[in-house]
């Protein structure tokens, strides 16, 4: 076994989980400010690859009530947004055609829809 470093151990789990959501769901779901006139999204989905590496988080988040986040109902709401945001990825959104396909091709469509049923039943 390695040793870790004792950084790493000085914030508890419930509020490091927190701190990841609430930066995933700031730089992914944007935000309707009143008086904005840009069109501009503030706001960057992440590639598809990088979204299936954090679905497993964001799926441990959603089950059980919350158990996770103690049932912080907050936190379930924003990933439940961050999801929603990269359910909406369609082709052609991007620029180039063939790698906006391929990045679509690569989303976990199977793993969030069975997580959605799941939490629906």
């Amino acid at each position: 076994m390695c040793c870790i470093e004792p950084g790493w151990c000085e914030e508890d789990v419930l509020s490091a989980t927190k701190r990841v959501i609430s930066i995933m769901h700031s730089q992914t779901v944007p935000v309707n400010v009143l008086g904005t006139t840009s069109t501009e999204p503030m706001t960057e989905l992440m590639s598809a690859p990088a979204f299936a590496f954090c679905f497993p988080l964001l799926r441990c988040v959603l089950r059980e009530g919350g158990k996770a986040v103690k049932g912080d109902e907050d936190i379930r709401q924003e990933v439940l947004q961050v999801v929603a945001e990269h359910c909406k990825l369609r082709a052609g959104d991007n620029e180039d055609e063939e790698e906006g396909q391929k990045e679509v091709n690569e989303l976990i469509r199977v793993e969030i829809s069975k997580e959605l049923q799941f939490l629906i039943h």
